[in-house]
């Protein structure tokens, strides 16, 4: 029987050991429903944090409209300082005109506003491209106003681009011919620069 009192004790230990209370009170709060006002309370909050959709839809239009019209001022006050820029080296440069040669720091000034004019003009054009993709987001008559600021800005600069290679050429260099020069091997330049001589003689 000595099996027998042991697996009592066991028993009896277990049973003390899951009577001992943890210290966590009891809650039993029972569920009320909102009341009226409180109802109102949360109704009046919605209201106020959540906009209308015809609100919301007027200032996303109305910011939008904001945005391409900044977006298209900027780009024309952009390409209209680029151009006083470009007028502005230009007239420094034509004061040397006549001493420019092929061998003075100066046409190596001119291929390089020739080559960043070119890039510029390029750059503009791109953004305006994805002006136009986008779609404009504002007023025609204020779109088609600055689409044309931008054009006759543009074309100015193309003008003086043009000058400018004119300005090289009369060195004897061709800035667009840039690419061609460098794909050549030195050979075929060469050969060229010398039919290129035979001719003017």
């Amino acid at each position: 029987m000595i099996f027998g009192k042991k697996k009592e004790k066991k028993e009896d230990v277990f049973k003390e050991s899951f009577d001992i209370p943890i210290g966590i009170p009891e809650t039993r709060e029972e569920f009320k429903p909102l009341g009226e006002e409180t109802r109102q309370e949360f109704k009046s909050m919605s209201e106020e944090i959540l906009p209308l959709p015809m609100e919301e839809k007027k200032k996303v239009s109305e910011l939008k409209e904001g945005t391409g019209r900044i977006e298209l001022e900027e780009l024309s006050q952009k390409v209209e300082n680029e151009l006083g820029k470009i007028d502005r080296r230009i007239k420094s440069l034509e004061k040397k005109a006549d001493v420019i040669t092929i061998d003075s720091q100066e046409i190596v000034d001119l291929i390089r506003l020739y080559a960043a004019t070119n890039n510029k003009f390029q750059e503009f054009i791109d953004e305006m491209h994805r002006l136009e993709g986008r779609g404009w987001g504002i007023d025609e008559n204020i779109a088609a106003f600055y689409k044309f600021r931008i054009g006759k800005a543009l074309s100015n600069i193309k003008r003086q681009s043009i000058k400018v290679e004119g300005m090289c050429e009369r060195v004897g260099f061709t800035p667009s011919k840039i690419r061609e020069i460098l794909d050549s091997s030195i050979e075929e330049l060469v050969d060229s620069l010398m039919r290129q001589g035979s001719r003017r003689r």
